[in-house]
C-alpha cells in the first residue's frame, strides 16, 4: 500500500513539473508570435495528432502530452491517441482519474494482447473554460507496473 501512494505522489510531481513546463512554453510561444508579429495561432509543435502512439512498458511511464490548441469556449474537441501494448502478457485499461471534469477518457476495457494496440479517444470540453488550461489523466492498468500519465492543455478563447 506505501509503494502505491509513493508511486502516486511522485507522478503527481511530475505532472506539477511538466504542467509548469507545458504553460511556459505556451506563454513563450505566445509571446514570440506576438513579438514577430505573424499573427500565426496554431501551435504545430506542441499538437499530438490523432493516432499518437502511447507505448505501455513495465516500470516506466508512458506518458502523451496532447496539446489541443487554440479552441472556442463553445467546443468538445477529440484526439485519438494508440495504445501498443510491448510486454510479454496482456494488459486491461482498468480505470482512469482526471484533473477535471472537462476532460475524459473512452477506452476499450478488454485485454490489450503482447504486442496488439488500441484506440484511446481523449475528450476535452471547453465550455464554461477560459484562458490557458492544463489538466492531468493518469490510466490505471491491469498490471501495477505498467503505468500512463497524460497531460492536455489548451488555450481556450
Amino acid at each position: 500500500m506505501g509503494y502505491q501512494h509513493l508511486r502516486r505522489v511522485i507522478v503527481a510531481a511530475l505532472f506539477l513539473l511538466s504542467l509548469v513546463a507545458v504553460t511556459l512554453i505556451v506563454v513563450w510561444s505566445d509571446r514570440s508570435d506576438t513579438a514577430v508579429g505573424n499573427g500565426s495561432t496554431d501551435n504545430e509543435l506542441h499538437n499530438v495528432e490523432d493516432n499518437s502512439l502511447v507505448v505501455l512498458q513495465r516500470d516506466s511511464v508512458a506518458e502523451a502530452i496532447v496539446d489541443f490548441g487554440r479552441v472556442d469556449g463553445s467546443e468538445l474537441s477529440s484526439r485519438t491517441l494508440r495504445f501498443t501494448n510491448s510486454t510479454d502478457s496482456p494488459i486491461v485499461l482498468l480505470s482512469y482519474e482526471a484533473t477535471c471534469r472537462c476532460v475524459w477518457l473512452d477506452m476499450p476495457r478488454v485485454p490489450i494482447g503482447a504486442g496488439e494496440s488500441v484506440d484511446v479517444i481523449l475528450y476535452f470540453d471547453s465550455r464554461g473554460e477560459w484562458g490557458s488550461i492544463g489538466n492531468y489523466l493518469s490510466v490505471l492498468c491491469s498490471d501495477e507496473n505498467v503505468n500512463v500519465a497524460i497531460w492536455m492543455s489548451a488555450e481556450v478563447e
